[in-house]
């Protein structure tokens, strides 16, 4: 169903999934997971604990559903890079400004979520194909190498971009964000070239 198909009261129920979400991600971001509860939770939403228990059936389904967002919004990124018409520095450049910029804000949530799901490490491979899969959408940018070339250069894109992401939010890394995001992008433009 898309959403101009949404009725007021499904995009309504949308809404409220959401902002439990984003309320839950915020809470374990600052408290921790074992130490946010569902009271918490829910003065935080402003809603009653039926409203949350309509949506979700504890503690735990919140943050699965914390964990899925995470993975979601990350292949969306990647999406975007495999839409890409060039990967000329500027247009790697702009991505990651805007990639980085979604995981400045989300960076607490994710790093607790993380520590509460030990799945996630689980999960990355699987995931990380995915995002990898998406990143070669634009399949004619792909062309100059082979298969095997175009399948390992992928999966170092997403690799490279996760870890260094992961590396730069989690341990509050003392380079400014442009001056990081720079050096990314010339390690991304630089794997992205055909060896001569």
């Amino acid at each position: 169903m898309t959403a101009e198909r949404l009725t007021l009261r499904e995009r309504q129920k949308m809404q409220t999934r959401n902002h439990l979400l984003d309320c839950a991600g915020e809470l374990i971001a600052t408290k921790g997971f074992a130490s946010t509860s569902i009271d918490d939770i829910i003065d935080r939403a402003g809603v009653s604990r039926a409203t949350l228990y309509a949506h979700f059936s504890g503690k735990d389904a919140l943050l699965s559903a914390i964990v899925e967002r995470m993975w979601a919004d990350g292949l969306e990124f990647y999406e975007e890079f495999g839409a890409l018409e060039e990967w000329s520095r500027s247009s790697i450049l702009a991505w990651l400004h805007r990639f980085a910029a979604a995981w400045q804000k989300d960076s607490a949530r994710n790093k607790a979520a993380a520590i509460a799901v030990p799945a996630v490490f689980f999960e990355a491979p699987d995931k990380h194909t995915q995002m990898a899969n998406a990143v070669r959408r634009n399949s004619k940018l792909w062309e100059h190498f082979t298969e095997i070339e175009a399948s390992m250069r992928s999966a170092m894109v997403v690799n490279l971009v996760e870890s260094q992401l992961s590396d730069y939010f989690f341990n509050s890394s003392s380079m400014d964000l442009p001056t990081f995001v720079g050096y990314l992008t010339d390690a991304l433009h630089l794997l992205l070239q055909k060896a001569r």
